[in-house]
C-alpha cells in the first residue's frame, strides 16, 4: 500500500525528493511532501483517502466526528466522512474546523461554541496531512478534549514527527512513515550537510508566495 501511494506522490508531484528545501521553520531538508498538491487534484485526493479509510475501518468500529484542520485538513476529514456514511456502520456526522492564533511554532486551536457543542460526549477521529513537530497534533487534541470530546485516535497523512501515538496517548496511525528515515531528516542551516557540500537551495516554503516556490523568488 505504502509504495503505491508513495509513487502517485512522486508522480503527481507531491513528493520532492533528492532536492534542497527550506522549510517554513528555517530547516533545511532533501525531501518535502507536499500534501496541497493532493488535495487541489480530485482523483488523488479520493485515492489517498481511500487508503485512511482502509486504516481508519480496519482499527476503529464505531465513532461520530471526524475532525480536520483547516483550511488543508477539511478536504481529507470530509471525503474520509463522505464515504464512511455510506458505507460503513460508522455514524460520521460532523465535519469540525478549528481556529489557530499565533504563529506554526506555537498554533492555538479554539473551536467555535457550535463546533464545541457537536463535539461534546462524542467519539472523535482526527485526521492530519503532515506531521512535522507534533505541535499542532497536541494542539488539536487538547482542544478536542477541552470541548468534552473523546479522541479515540486518528490518522496523519505523512508522519516524519516519530511515535505520535506515544506523545497523544491514544492510537495514531500514519499512511506514510517516514520519521526513521535517513532521507527525510531536517536540520538548522548551520547544519544542514547540502550546505556544506555547496548544494544550492532549490526550494523554499513560503506561504506568501505560493506554498512550496523555487528557491529564487
Amino acid at each position: 500500500m505504502g509504495e503505491d501511494i508513495l509513487g502517485m506522490a512522486v508522480r503527481y508531484r507531491a513528493l520532492i525528493q533528492n532536492s534542497h528545501v527550506r522549510l517554513r521553520s528555517g530547516r533545511h531538508t532533501a525531501t518535502f511532501f507536499d500534501a496541497r498538491r493532493i488535495l487541489c487534484n480530485p482523483m488523488l485526493l479520493k485515492e489517498f483517502a481511500s487508503e485512511i479509510i482502509y486504516l481508519i475501518k480496519n482499527r476503529w468500529m464505531y465513532f461520530h466526528v471526524v475532525v480536520g484542520r483547516p483550511p488543508d485538513c477539511i478536504k481529507f476529514a470530509t471525503a474520509v466522512a463522505i464515504v464512511l456514511t455510506n458505507l460503513s456502520m460508522s455514524a460520521v456526522d460532523l465535519i469540525s474546523s478549528e481556529e489557530r492564533k499565533g504563529d506554526i511554532k506555537q498554533p492555538k486551536v479554539e473551536f467555535s461554541p457550535f463546533y464545541a457543542g457537536q463535539i461534546r460526549g462524542r467519539e472523535v477521529i482526527l485526521i492530519e496531512d503532515v506531521a512535522m513537530t507534533l505541535a499542532t497534533l497536541k494542539e488539536m487534541a487538547r482542544a478536542i478534549r477541552e470541548a468534552g470530546g473523546n479522541l479515540l485516535g486518528g490518522v496523519v497523512v505523512c508522519n516524519r514527527a516519530g511515535d505520535i501515538e506515544e506523545e497523544l496517548g491514544v492510537p495514531f496511525l500514519s499512511l506514510i512513515n517516514v520519521s526513521e528515515d535517513e532521507n527525510w531528516q531536517s536540520w538548522p542551516q548551520e547544519e544542514c550537510p547540502l550546505c556544506a557540500k555547496g548544494v544550492p537551495l532549490e526550494w523554499k516554503v513560503d506561504d506568501e508566495k505560493g506554498f512550496l516556490v523555487p528557491a529564487t523568488r
